[in-house]
């Protein structure tokens, strides 16, 4: 793992915070239900976590499990922006979680 790309993202993701931003991305689910998932740092990379009611995700490889629902997508040398991570984020949780548990509304 690259230092600088793990400084350099949580710097971003820190500064996010600081102006008001929210570490949690919603999606909308069928009958008005939500699903949030959680986003956090640490020292080897972007954790998101969610309540996957008890159906299977399919994540590519570059996605860990780490704990019951909790998920890291590692600091790699050539990501080297907050942004890059989150919208990986958004492709893992729509394309591995919601269109294939028929959640995506």
């Amino acid at each position: 793992m690259c230092e600088e790309v793990k400084d350099r993202v949580q710097n971003q993701f820190h500064d996010f915070l600081r102006r008001g931003g929210m570490s949690v991305i919603e999606y909308a689910l069928p009958d008005g239900e939500f699903l949030a998932v959680d986003i956090h740092t640490d020292e080897d990379g972007i954790v998101f976590e969610f309540d996957n009611m008890d159906k299977p995700a399919y994540f590519s490889g570059d996605v860990e499990t780490i704990g019951d629902s909790m998920y890291q997508i590692r600091y790699d040398e050539y990501v080297t922006e907050l942004d890059q991570y989150l919208m990986q984020i958004n492709d893992e949780i729509t394309e591995g979680f919601l269109i294939p548990s028929n959640l995506l509304t």
